[in-house]
């Protein structure tokens, strides 16, 4: 089946559904308060990533500073070195796929198709 066939049926099918007024009034107002709570959340969990990742370079400074003072073992600190870079790896990825932020133009297409 060929896609402008399809379309063009989906768009026969569209044309005749009707959104009162006031539900789609409800609609947008529940999507702009999810937005607002959505970045809220958002920022939150950023703040967090942050602190976990200052905490852990911290103890991966500490760790440097053990392992030429004797305080630790050669077998502990490699693998202690390999589990905070994990970590930090792990921290850095959820901090980049929360760099994107849904804007308040994705919920003005919303309220353009209402």
């Amino acid at each position: 089946m060929r896609e402008e066939y399809v379309s063009e049926r989906m768009g026969e099918l569209l044309k005749h559904i009707y959104v009162p007024e006031t539900i789609a009034r409800t609609i947008m107002d529940s999507l702009n308060a999810d937005l607002t709570q959505f970045e809220r959340k958002r920022q939150e969990q950023i703040a967090a990533l942050k602190q976990r990742l200052t905490a852990l370079r911290t103890r991966m400074e500490q760790l440097y500073e053990d392992k030429p003072d004797g305080k630790i073992t050669e077998e502990f600190w490699t693998r202690k070195q390999s589990e905070y870079a994990d970590q930090e790896r792990s921290i850095e990825t959820a901090l980049a796929s929360l760099s994107t932020l849904i804007t308040s133009d994705r919920v003005l297409t919303v309220q353009r198709t209402f």
